[in-house]
């Protein structure tokens, strides 16, 4: 899914995305017990993600204009997007709720975007092949 934002940059979009989706996790889970924090903020949530906080030993996940979230601070997330000044690409799966909890609050990829671009009081545009 390609998204064409409006009122709000790429990057700006992923943070609140990976902030909404761990507070929809509501948990840690398994091991991740041993990485749990609560009461992180969105910049704590989005640095988790940049540099695979919850890996110790240099794995890395994300880079400039992609950012995966594994899991963060224990929450299995297990979802990304790659992102440029103004646009957002999500890959289109289908979630699990048995294996990413925010599954419960968000269904697909659209709700979201809903979700993200309304907590930012922004706008988005779904892009079509013929837009690109």
């Amino acid at each position: 899914m390609d998204i064409k934002l409006k009122g709000c940059t790429g990057e700006d979009f992923a943070k609140r995305a990976f902030k909404l989706l761990y507070d929809a996790c509501g948990h840690a889970v398994g091991m991740g017990v041993f990485q749990a924090r609560d009461n992180v903020s969105e910049s704590d949530v989005w640095e988790n993600v940049r540099n695979a906080g919850d890996y110790p030993g240099g794995v890395f996940m994300s880079s400039d204009g992609d950012a995966y979230g594994d899991y963060v601070f224990g929450r299995r997330i297990k979802w990304g997007c790659k992102f440029t000044k103004d646009t957002v690409t999500i890959p289109d799966r289908e979630f699990d709720v048995g294996y990413q909890g925010f599954a419960r609050i968000y269904k697909d990829n659209v709700a979201i975007v809903e979700a993200v671009v309304k907590s930012l009081d922004a706008e988005y545009e779904i892009q079509t092949d013929n837009e690109q």
